[in-house]
């Protein structure tokens, strides 16, 4: 599954100017469709919304953006569907992008991330990010039965498996946490394999993964500075990308050494919010092929 010549240079086309996304780490229903259309009229360029699954009564782990280790939330916070509060958005706007920062992709199953990611692309017209993390907490995973130590491995396998879901005629998956047989997967999303994934987290692991699964890399609480050479970026997330050029230097044997962009054109969330860097594509993951079939029959009503 490679992208077209067309997608990657759409993909890593330079910017002519900052673009600017806002976080809605605070906003609630019931103002957020007027917030996004404001936002838009503004010439915000993207959305963002924050996403966990379930809080515990009783936090053991520890949340790596903060020294201390608290929870960076009380534990009555209110949390919502990110796909739902973002297709409703798409709906009462027409341009801004709209992300998830970041969405717990290892805790679900990648059909159900494949059908909720590729819905909020068709309704919102080619709009759609997928703004993903492993996961800091691991009460989460025990909620629902997966083993928190095997994120990483699943992450892995779940983000090929999206890519073909959302382009090729069929998909199967046969990893060590991932499997299904082969099936079809319609609508396809309008960005197909292209529609952005972008992953948070600060670690050296998180930037090779980013570098080696992703579109982009989300940095968090870095502060927007002017660039020496006088174009705008994030200060600390320009010190990250530059450190994962070389994190990954070693890492990634199929791509050159700067393959990494420095992309400090996106920010979010102002002064205190995460920041988003893109990077040059990826090379192809494996995906299973199948040959497609001849198709005589479509029966559009038949789910």
């Amino acid at each position: 599954m490679t992208a077209t010549s067309e997608q990657t240079s759409a993909r890593t086309r330079p910017y002519d100017r900052p673009q600017v996304g806002i976080w809605l780490a605070v906003v609630q229903p019931d103002n957020l469709i007027g917030f996004a259309q404001a936002a838009e009229a503004a010439g915000c360029d993207s959305l963002w919304v924050p996403e966990h699954l379930i809080w515990p009564q009783e936090l053991t782990s520890s949340y790596p953006y903060r020294v201390d280790g608290g929870p960076p939330v009380p534990s009555d916070v209110l949390l919502y569907d990110p796909w739902v509060l973002l297709a409703a958005t798409a709906t009462a706007t027409t341009r801004i992008k709209l992300g998830t920062c970041v969405y717990v992709l290892p805790l679900r199953d990648p059909l159900v991330t494949a059908r909720a990611v590729a819905t909020l692309d068709v309704v919102s017209g080619g709009r759609a990010i997928l703004g993903a993390g492993l996961g800091w907490m691991r009460e989460e995973f025990d909620a629902v039965g997966i083993d928190f130590k095997s994120r990483g491995e699943r992450c892995d396998e779940i983000v090929p498996a999206l890519r073909s879901l959302w382009s090729d005629e069929l998909t199967s998956a046969e990893g060590k946490h991932i499997n299904f047989p082969p099936l079809y997967f319609n609508p396809k999303p309008p960005q197909g394999a292209s529609l952005p994934i972008v992953f948070g987290g600060e670690s050296n692991a998180a930037l090779r993964r980013a570098a080696r699964l992703g579109d982009g890399w989300l940095g968090t609480w870095h502060d927007v500075r002017v660039h020496p050479r006088g174009h705008p970026a994030a200060g600390g997330a320009a010190r990250r990308a530059r450190a994962s050029r070389r994190t990954v230097r070693d890492h990634r044997h199929d791509q050159p050494p700067d393959h990494v962009r420095r992309a400090h054109r996106t920010t979010m969330g102002g002064r205190r919010g995460p920041h988003l860097h893109r990077l040059t594509p990826r090379a192809p993951a494996p995906v299973a092929r199948h040959p497609r079939p001849p198709r005589t029959h479509h029966h559009p009503a038949r789910l």
